[in-house]
């Protein structure tokens, strides 16, 4: 039973490996650089398991664990690991769309002034942070599409922050939906109060008529968009930078992913 439950594990790391080593032969990552990472993300997942479980993070601990010789355990541990973080441009058209003081009377993404010291745009970006600096912000907007200069003013063009023509936010975004996906699945292998913390379902159809395609992927597109703008409208009404109350406590990350595959 042992011997087929670890086999099982290793088909399911290979199932999920799989796009990723395919992801690393097309974007020319070599495999010594690919076990060097695996290596630096063994360490760090071992110490994280021993500090959660209130457990001494030791060198000879680690090796035990990961299998890594303690030279390589010593050279890893003190890396510094990297910090995942939203990006602004994505904070910023959030905010834009889901904050009632930057929406017009039908709840849609008003047109802002953004001229003048205290226009409606700096106020947009220093309801995220004080430490931005709107021009900034703006220019980033403007070279990926995202707004228009107007007569009006400032106007929201995309629902979304989807990076285009910029492999480095495209990876990032590749790579925090791959991240938030597998950790939902497995926050709900781990759960042991027997209620599931998180909604994963999948739904396949594989004898699909290849001339029904076109049409199945617009309705893809059309309804996933009208889900997904009816839970940023649910979602914002929870988010304190949105709805500031000095008596609660916020920080916490709340996260709902979508994907089609028509192949």
């Amino acid at each position: 039973m042992a011997k087929d439950l670890r086999q099982a594990l290793l088909d399911c790391v290979e199932l999920m490996l799989r796009p990723i080593i395919r992801f690393c032969v097309v974007q020319s990552v070599a495999i010594q650089d690919f076990i060097e990472l695996v290596r630096i993300l063994y360490v760090q997942a071992a110490a994280a398991e021993m500090e959660k479980r209130g457990e001494e993070v030791t060198v000879s601990r680690l090796s035990i664990v990961t299998g890594l010789q303690r030279r390589a355990i010593d050279r890893i541990y003190k890396r510094e690991e990297s910090k995942d973080s939203i990006s602004i441009t994505t904070r910023v058209i959030g905010q834009w769309r889901s904050d009632r003081r930057f929406q017009n009377k039908a709840g849609r993404p008003r047109t802002l002034g953004f001229k003048g010291l205290n226009n409606d745009f700096t106020r947009l970006v220093t309801s995220i942070s004080k430490e931005l600096r709107p021009k900034t912000v703006m220019y980033d907007l403007e070279r990926i599409g995202a707004v228009e200069i107007t007569d009006k003013g400032l106007k929201l063009k995309a629902k979304a922050y989807q990076p285009r023509n910029n492999p480095i936010e495209e990876f990032k975004l590749i790579s925090r939906n791959t991240h938030d996906a597998l950790m939902a699945a497995l926050e709900n292998i781990e759960t042991e109060d027997g209620q599931l913390p998180n909604f994963h379902a999948t739904s396949i159809y594989d004898n699909i008529d290849i001339e029904q395609i076109p049409e199945i992927r617009q309705w893809f597109m059309k309804e996933c968009d009208k889900f997904h703008t009816k839970v940023e409208k649910y979602l914002s009404q929870h988010d304190l930078d949105i709805n500031p109350e000095s008596k609660k406590n916020g920080g916490k990350r709340v996260v709902y992913g979508s994907f089609t595959r028509t192949k």
